[in-house]
């Protein structure tokens, strides 16, 4: 019987710790675990190519430890087999459940593309960048689904706000913006629309009591003016006659509407007195009445008859 190698012997290997080392069956290829090249090997079926260019190998190999080496083999391959098959299936699994996240995502997606907020997806999976992806799509869905909420609310305010602005350009001072709202601009537009209201309430409110006032001033004066008993006449610089009372349309033989605002006051002047007159209303509005205020001429009436 020839003498079998020993892998130590023969490579002048010191790897105690390898399993094969100073057995008593020389058989290393089968042992798992070797440290043949400084390298760590597993079963037979994994360092198959590099036992079959041993010397080792070829020299310890007999019609026994083949029969033993076939047997192993087929085991090994048996059941790496097996694993593949396992990691097949698995992997069928891992690639139909990334497909279905997928599928969950792109539908999300296509959702909250067309306006609608209303989605959540399941964020449990066993795939790690599939729950990260559908967190971030309900996150996004979340904040998407807070901007139309926030869009609506910024909306609805803007439409009351335009509502009470043309309520109160139509004469409702009494109108407001009411309601209260969690976005702070609405609720400082609606402060700003309510004080605008109120100022000019306010203003107008006091701009009808000065008109009222100003109305009652007005027809005091006109009493006053209608009621002199002498025939009156208010003239402007232009010497054009803004108003006239009564006594005069009956001395002047015009009535109010063909004097007023119509009529010069030297038309009711003769010729010869009309230089003069002017003269005198000049030198009154020049130094702000303080030229004598009385002076005499001839008044002619509307038939041209000299009236005094």
């Amino acid at each position: 019987m020839v003498s079998q190698l020993k892998c130590w012997e023969f490579f002048k290997c010191h790897e105690e710790a390898c399993p094969a080392y100073n057995v008593r069956e020389c058989r290393c290829w089968l042992v798992s675990g070797t440290r043949c090249q400084k390298e760590m090997q597993g079963k037979f079926a994994d360092k198959m190519d590099m036992c079959l260019a041993c010397e080792v190998f070829d020299t310890n190999l007999d019609a026994h430890s083949a029969k033993e080496t076939l047997a192993v083999l087929c085991e090994q391959l048996s059941e790496s087999g097996k694993m593949v098959a396992e990691k097949e299936e698995k992997l069928t699994r891992t690639n139909l459940e990334l497909a279905l996240g997928l599928s969950e995502v792109f539908v999300a997606l296509k959702k909250m593309a067309s306006g609608d907020p209303d989605v959540h997806l399941d964020e449990r999976s066993n795939h790690e960048s599939v729950a990260s992806l559908k967190k971030l799509v309900n996150e996004t869905a979340s904040s998407l689904k807070q901007m139309v909420s926030l869009s609506h609310e910024f909306a609805m305010g803007l439409t009351e706000h335009f509502d009470v602005l043309h309520r109160v350009s139509k004469g409702d001072l009494k109108a407001r913006v009411g309601g209260v709202s969690h976005v702070q601009l609405l609720e400082r537009l609606k402060e700003l629309t309510n004080q605008m209201i109120d100022g000019v309430s306010r203003e107008i409110a006091e701009r009808k009591e000065s008109e009222a006032a100003l109305k009652q001033s007005e027809d005091r004066h006109r009493s006053v003016f209608e009621n002199t008993g002498t025939a009156t006449v208010i003239i402007e610089d232009d010497m054009i006659i803004s108003m006239a009372n009564t006594e005069f349309e009956r001395l002047s033989g015009y009535s109010k509407k063909e004097i007023e605002g119509k009529m010069q006051w030297t038309e009711f002047v003769a010729e010869e007195e009309a230089e003069r007159m002017k003269q005198h209303h000049a030198a009154r509005r020049e130094k702000r009445g303080e030229a004598p205020g009385e002076y005499e001429f001839c008044f002619l009436d509307k038939q041209a008859k000299f009236c005094g």
